[in-house]
């Protein structure tokens, strides 16, 4: 608010009416005001607590002698298994990023950041914070050792006079201060001065952000001051009454401190990545379209290729060597000679791979729209050849890649098959399984091969996405209109046709489960449109005399006979009438229980009552359902089918 003094009398007699901004101005000059008291009442009470706590203990030599005997106080710790809460790596990597995000992209900090006259007083202000918050850590940690001193011998949480952590520190100040009156009030000020000052900063941003993101850009007049004040106050009103209803909440789920930390990752980390690509990637721009869609293919290409390669690695590892996987291929024919027969009921022979794979990927790279549109946005035809062949080399590798980490499943399980034991219950699933016998020990390298999983799904879904709104943008909507639409008819156009194929694919995940692997289902149901598609431009190439109407009829009736024969040959698959001949496996040297077509296998023990073998060894999806080595024979008693409790 501003105030206005008395006129001031001058020297030619006249009187100026003056303005002085005063103390009452509210928003951010009022939060950071009273920070400044919070912050003082909060390091005061800390003090406080630290320097009467240390004279109830006889000493600070006290302290630090219990904190050693007792490993409060410890060495880093080195391990890089991510489990281990507080190693040297997780500390500092993670409160790397922590703390930058805090300082760097935080609302609460850019707002204080803006609100300076300079960057050097931005800077001077980041010093300032960072002391503060070392001086407060430092302030915290000894007296959490302080606490611990004083209930060493007599632990409040074990004999449940607090009831929960957050309760150690009033129930220290109550021991230490209570028989000083007035210093508890101290302390108690002091707590609520450290809520309230982060309580009224996340409230001030909070109520900027609405008015500013989601308020001003959809009105067509400015707000007046009064409609401004009306949107920030009832913003502060509704998510302070929102935090205070949340307090019935936080008290059932842990420490507050931890809570919060955690649920502060789910926004911060993303913030921090957004803050992140805007400085080191400028090219990435947030309005979407093509070049969104290619830099996330990027990324999301990046993942894959590590979760493949990673994968590949590690599974070479856990069966000795390469040697051994080609050795077992070639012995059980997992690799042989092409087949030249040409009967085309074969499915694998060498005019089917040979014809078939060239009009595949002659259709994928000449006329399917999602290359078409990315040929399109290059500044040149050699740009547009450069970018083919990299596609071709990428393909090549990932394919490669493939081939091989198929010929590790089969190594891994080529004595006891997942899918004769229903261990997995698809072949899709036979790779989500070997990750987990081959990674599953080692943290976050499971979480790795997801990340590439859904790396490469959602390089496909979003390369779809995109060229399915441009086709509806173009062909289906801009042809039928009379006026040209405006950017903001095309944008919800656009957004409307990616929600809506969007949902549509989700829910398409319900059938696709019952139709077979994903894989084959793909490429069958492609063929409807894509052979159609090919032999339009080929058309439009080869014979150019051909019109528009026969080249359309021409393209429905090739929709229609595809659609026919790939369609009859899914329903036959997923009947069951259609069926593949595949290579034999052998289920000999399984360890676990399984129901394999009515008949129960169960272990017969060994005859040597010595004879084990170490635990370690299995694989740690079937080592808790291990008995001991033995073969398998068939009894006449029923067994609950375990491979319900599988991770698949």
């Amino acid at each position: 608010m501003v105030s206005s003094l008395n006129g001031i009398q001058h020297g030619d007699g006249t009187k100026r009416r003056v303005r002085h901004k005063t103390m009452y101005e509210g928003g951010l000059k009022a939060v950071v005001w009273t920070d400044v008291v919070q912050v003082i009442l909060m390091f005061a009470a800390l003090i406080l607590v630290a320097i009467k706590g240390t004279f109830h203990v006889n000493g600070p030599e006290i302290v630090l002698k219990n904190a050693f005997e007792t490993d409060r106080i410890e060495a880093p710790i080195f391990n890089i298994d991510p489990t281990i809460r507080h190693s040297f790596w997780c500390l500092s990597i993670g409160g790397l990023f922590y703390w930058v995000q805090t300082n760097a992209s935080s609302q609460n900090m850019i707002q204080r950041y803006l609100s300076l006259p300079s960057l050097r007083e931005s800077r001077r202000a980041v010093w300032i914070f960072v002391s503060g918050v070392t001086i407060l850590m430092l302030l915290c940690a000894y007296n959490g050792l302080l606490i611990f001193t004083t209930y060493r011998d007599c632990d409040p949480l074990t004999t449940k006079l607090a009831k929960a952590k957050d309760q150690l520190l009033p129930l220290f100040v109550m021991d230490t201060l209570g028989e000083l009156p007035g210093l508890s009030g101290m302390f108690i000020a002091g707590v609520f001065s450290a809520a309230l000052s982060s309580l009224s900063t996340c409230l001030n941003s909070m109520s900027a952000v609405v008015l500013e993101d989601f308020c001003k850009p959809f009105v067509r007049t400015p707000l007046t001051t009064t409609a401004t004040n009306w949107i920030m106050r009832s913003v502060v009103v509704g998510v302070g009454a929102l935090c205070v209803c949340l307090v019935f909440v936080v008290e059932k789920m842990g420490t507050v401190l931890q809570l919060t930390m955690s649920l502060e990752a789910i926004t911060n980390g993303p913030l921090l990545g957004i803050f992140t690509i805007g400085i080191l990637l400028p090219r990435i721009n947030g309005t979407g379209g093509l070049k969104a869609v290619v830099w996330t293919d990027v990324v999301q290409v990046i993942l894959m290729f590590a979760a493949l390669i990673l994968v590949a690695i590690k599974g070479t590892f856990h069966v000795n060597g390469p040697e051994i996987v080609l050795k077992n291929a070639f012995e059980t024919d997992r690799i042989e000679a092409p087949i030249f027969n040409i009967d085309p009921t074969i499915r694998h022979s060498f005019w089917c791979l040979s014809i078939g794979g060239l009009f595949y990927w002659v259709q994928t790279n000449a006329s399917s729209q999602n290359m078409i549109q990315r040929y399109l946005s290059l500044p040149s035809l050699r740009e547009s050849r450069r970018a083919v062949w990299i596609f071709v080399s990428g393909v090549t590798i990932l394919m490669l890649l493939c081939a091989y980490n198929g010929l590790l499943i089969f190594t891994t399980y080529r004595d006891c098959d997942p899918l004769t034991t229903k261990l997995a219950k698809a072949k899709d699933q036979l790779l989500p399984l070997f990750v987990m016998d081959t990674l599953g020990e080692l943290p976050g390298l499971s979480g790795m091969f997801i990340a590439g999983v859904f790396s490469a799904a959602l390089s496909s879904l979003s390369t779809c996405l995109n060229s399915m709104s441009a086709v509806v943008l173009e062909d289906f909507c801009k042809p039928f209109v009379r006026t040209p639409l405006t950017t903001t008819a095309t944008n919800w156009i656009m957004r409307s046709v990616v929600v809506g194929v969007g949902a549509l694919c989700v829910c398409l995940v319900f059938v696709v489960e019952k139709m077979g692997t994903v894989l084959q289902l793909t490429m069958s149901l492609e063929a409807i449109t894509n052979g159609p598609l090919l032999g339009i431009f080929t058309i439009g190439i080869l014979l150019p005399r051909i019109n528009g109407t026969s080249a359309l009829s021409g393209g429905v009736f090739g929709v229609l006979l595809m659609s026919w024969i790939s369609l009859n040959a899914q329903w036959a698959i997923a009947s069951g009438s259609l069926k593949f001949d595949t290579k034999p496996m052998s289920i000999d040297g399984c360890n676990y229980l399984f129901n394999y077509t009515s008949t129960i296998y169960t272990t017969q023990a060994p005859m040597d009552p010595e004879a084990s073998i170490d635990a370690s060894l299995i694989s740690p999806v079937i080592r808790k359902y291990y008995k001991n080595p033995a073969k398998v024979v068939k009894e006449e008693v029923v067994i609950k089918d375990i491979t319900e409790e599988s991770y698949l």
